[in-house]
């Protein structure tokens, strides 16, 4: 399971999917560790509309630290319980500036003993988010992760997943759940993908995955009924005035599929890990609201 260090920097490319990232560390033994993540990004349709006038670009940048203990389970077992905090800032919507905590407990099990044994990981993680001025965001999203692993080849990894996710209202009114209903989705996703050391610890990675369930998208104008959606709310932080003039903006929650591809280099320098990475989305909802959205970000990982 020496490569599980690698996976890790490939959860941060999946993470890009929420507005907010945080760097889960993988330790080996027994004891404490700490980890610290800088991140920078742009992301080409932040509001994930599906409108072209209203497409919306941002850069992005993250800092996170954290620290977590590893438990050592017989031979093949491994128990990690790891704690978070995270703020992601926004050049231009600083609405979208947010505090994000989280809690995770992950286990690790290899059944078998051989360089080519499969591993499964399973993980439960709950995140509290907070944001600067978008109360109807803000919630707790638990996240569930299965996925099994197997060494390819001398130099190639590769693994398959399912996870879950479920933003929850849990310290909202009713009031304030109606207002923020277009924020309330939960997916079930499926991915694959595959890991490949091009060098002494320097990695190549690839992902797809696809995503069943609800996606929220910030649209302008105010709705006519002429699309039904699952849920519409209020959405003032991607709203611009130009000369007294202000262009009104909703969310609103659809049930559809997105898919996702995922491409990245990890490599190691001046003693820090680094991973550059990219997202591409395709999403489609009901009705004509299908969204594309693509999200680059380079990012700097020290552990201790």
């Amino acid at each position: 399971m020496n490569k599980k260090l690698f996976c890790t920097l490939c959860l941060l490319a999946a993470l890009a999917h929420y507005p907010f990232k945080t760097a889960w560390a993988e330790a080996y033994g027994s004891g404490w560790y700490g980890e610290t993540q800088l991140s920078v990004g742009h992301e080409d349709n932040i509001s994930r509309s599906y409108k072209q006038e209203d497409l919306v670009s941002d850069n992005i940048s993250s800092f996170s630290i954290g620290a977590g203990h590893s438990r050592k389970i017989g031979y093949g077992s491994q128990l990690i319980l790891s704690g978070y905090l995270s703020v992601n800032y926004h050049d231009e919507y600083r609405d979208l500036d947010s505090l994000a905590t989280s809690l995770q407990l992950q286990f690790i099990r290899q059944p078998n003993i051989g360089f080519s044994a499969m591993w499964y990981d399973i993980s439960l993680s709950a995140t509290r988010m907070d944001y600067r001025n978008s109360d109807p965001r803000e919630g707790y999203l638990f996240e569930g992760d299965l996925s099994l692993n197997k060494r390819l080849s001398s130099r190639t990894t590769g693994h398959v997943g399912y996870r879950y996710a479920d933003l929850v209202f849990l310290d909202k009114s009713n009031k304030e759940e109606a207002e923020a209903a277009a924020f309330d989705t939960a997916t079930n996703e499926l991915y694959l993908g595959a890991d490949y050391e091009l060098a002494s610890r320097i990695f190549l990675y690839a992902q797809y995955g696809y995503r069943l369930g609800g996606f929220t998208s910030s649209v302008s104008g105010i709705p006519d009924g002429s699309i039904v959606y699952e849920a519409e709310s209020a959405d003032p932080a991607f709203e611009s005035c130009i000369n007294a003039r202000c262009s009104h903006r909703y969310a609103y929650r659809s049930d559809g599929d997105i898919q996702s591809v995922d491409l990245g280099i990890a490599f190691p320098l001046w003693g820090v890990n680094f991973d550059l990475s990219g997202r591409y989305y395709d999403a489609e909802g009901s009705g004509d609201t299908t969204y594309r959205d693509w999200f680059v970000q380079l990012g700097a990982i020290w552990n201790f």
